[in-house]
């Protein structure tokens, strides 16, 4: 498959599967592995930022790999994992911007790899200390 082809692929994970909820497109857009794996991290985060929305701000392709930069915003309303133990609701309105680089082949992703700011998410839901300015 061409970049182009990958490129809408990628953003319509990000845009309808995670922005709009629409899970299923999971299964017809990538492996089986990259599929279950992206569920539950988007389960997880419609679950606990149910107004979430995504907006995907710049894509870079290359050969089969596709970068999306993403900005997420959403009100923090359900409890949130965390290795530690969950976040209780806050009700607090956060922004996030996280990166991910998928790999295609065959026109379906195989493996993605995500990085989230969750320093800057856990400080706007007051679990994590701001330093000083």
């Amino acid at each position: 498959m061409s970049t182009e082809q990958n490129t809408h692929i990628a953003r319509r994970v990000a845009e309808d599967a995670l922005g709009a909820g629409n899970f299923a497109l999971l299964d017809e857009l990538c492996a089986p592995g990259p599929a279950a794996e992206a569920r539950a991290t988007f389960e997880m985060i419609r679950t606990a930022f149910p107004d979430v929305r995504i907006t995907v701000e710049d894509t870079i392709a290359e050969g089969e790999k596709v970068a999306l930069r993403v900005h997420s915003a959403g009100t923090h309303q359900r409890p949130l994992p965390r290795p530690m133990g969950m976040i209780p609701p806050t009700g607090k309105r956060t922004e996030w911007d996280p990166n991910v680089i998928q790999h295609f082949r065959d026109g379906k992703i195989v493996a993605f790899w995500p990085q989230t700011d969750l320093v800057r998410l856990l400080q706007q839901l007051s679990v994590m200390p701001t330093p000083p300015s």
